[in-house]
């Protein structure tokens, strides 16, 4: 479903799409439109690739809610178990990484706003 980008800003604080960008950042695919990483990957301002298992291992805890929150937007409904409730398993094959209980229940409580 979702993939990981790396994005390394060779002018930490450059902003782009209103985002003030750190000199590396790790997001998921579904931060930015087609047309927004097509113009990140050709701007000179900017390297990006695609995330490896290990980029994925190095994410702070705030990055890894972020990067949750942003797949649970897209793809809710395909996340769901019959019952409505989040699926840890399709969550984690979505993320690419194996999001922990603290950050499911995070999750949930942020999405019934509460």
């Amino acid at each position: 479903m979702s993939s990981f980008f790396v994005i390394i800003c060779h002018r930490p604080g450059f902003r782009r799409f209103g985002v003030e960008h750190p000199r590396k950042s790790v997001v998921p695919e579904t931060a930015y439109s087609e047309d927004q990483w097509k113009t990140l990957k050709d701007d000179a301002v900017f390297t990006v690739h695609p995330a490896s298992a290990d980029d994925l291992a190095q994410l702070a805890p705030e990055q890894r809610i972020n990067a949750l929150s942003l797949i649970l937007e897209k793809y809710g409904k395909e996340l769901a178990n019959k019952d409505g409730s989040l699926s840890p398993a399709k969550l984690e094959k979505a993320a690419g990484f194996s999001p922990t209980d603290d950050e499911i229940a995070q999750l949930w409580s942020d999405r019934k706003g509460g």
